[in-house]
């Protein structure tokens, strides 16, 4: 994955009804929630699941987070060199997805996350026993849908490869796909 400055989301057409009663399609997810994301923001270019159960098995760049008892997912940013000075560290969870729409969300065990920041920021090859966290960042007690959390906010990112761990607190036990329509996943954006 390279890193994005995503322009505005666009939410895809309606697929047609799996129904063949329903004459009309249902609508898609909208777009403006959760909440959005400001305007520029920064995806990670890289992710990568570690298992604690499993401390040196190396899983690699995946577009899968795992947040979980013994998981833990990194995520790295490379942040252009003109991105606004100070950006927000946010965790963005959709509102729950219409049958009819493939869900990138599995949620296993509500719960909370908590986000260190990364001291070294080597590859895809990390794994539970080389990814050691710098300091805490911030919390969320629990993940609920519909909402962005504000972790922190970040001044002087411009231009920097920043690196972020994402475990669980209070039993969370979630994979999802990391997508920015509907918002999912880490994100650095503008303040």
């Amino acid at each position: 994955m390279s890193s994005f400055i995503w322009p505005s989301p666009r939410p895809p057409p309606p697929k047609p009804s799996q129904t063949p009663l329903s004459k009309t399609p249902l609508p898609a997810p909208s777009s403006d929630q959760p909440n959005g994301l400001r305007q520029p923001f920064v995806a990670p270019n890289l992710i990568v699941p570690i298992d604690s159960s499993d401390p040196d098995k190396v899983v690699g760049n995946s577009y899968i987070a795992q947040i979980s008892p013994t998981r833990a997912t990194l995520f790295m940013f490379d942040v252009p060199p003109d991105f606004p000075s100070v950006c927000n560290l946010v965790f963005a969870v959709p509102p729950d997805f219409n049958a009819q729409f493939a869900s990138p969300i599995k949620l296993k065990s509500q719960g909370g996350i908590s986000v260190s920041q990364l001291d070294d920021l080597s590859d895809s090859k990390m794994t539970a026993s080389t990814a050691d966290p710098s300091h805490d960042v911030g919390r969320v007690p629990l993940l609920e849908p519909g909402n962005k959390y504000h972790i922190a906010s970040l001044p002087g990112m411009s231009g920097q490869k920043v690196g972020y761990r994402v475990d669980s607190t209070n039993g969370l036990d979630l994979d999802f796909f990391e997508t920015n329509w509907p918002p999912l996943g880490l994100f650095l954006e503008v303040a």
